[in-house]
């Protein structure tokens, strides 16, 4: 469907968080962090930036989280979110196919990417 005006200002700035969060976690010094405080610190923003991501149907950035949250042992909080992350990401997928032409499973980034810079 067609993204109205306000909703796709709040997937801009869903965009705009997950490109901080992003960024802050892709950081080489932080990623190298020995202190279990600061470290526990890295994982709530992965954990928000899985949340900012689903929001906006960035697809690559959820499930590269998920993989990394997935080694490092699950939570029944963690397995409801991913259950559900799954089901949404099929049927996005299934409305892509029957909608569009086009198959990238970065639409949606590719759409708004060049709105959050």
């Amino acid at each position: 469907g067609h993204l109205g005006a306000g909703r796709l200002e709040h997937m801009l700035d869903f965009v705009r968080g997950v490109e901080i969060c992003e960024t802050v976690l892709s950081n080489r010094r932080l990623i190298s962090i020995r202190n279990p405080f600061k470290r526990r610190l890295m994982r709530v923003l992965a954990q928000k930036s899985i949340t900012l991501a689903f929001g906006a149907r960035l697809w690559r950035v959820v499930f590269k989280h998920m993989r990394v949250l997935c080694n490092e042992g699950g939570n029944d909080d963690l397995v409801a979110l991913f259950t559900r992350v799954l089901f949404t990401h099929a049927q996005s997928e299934l409305l892509a196919e029957n909608t569009s032409g086009d198959k990238s499973e970065n639409t949606t980034w590719d759409k708004v990417k060049a709105f959050s810079q």
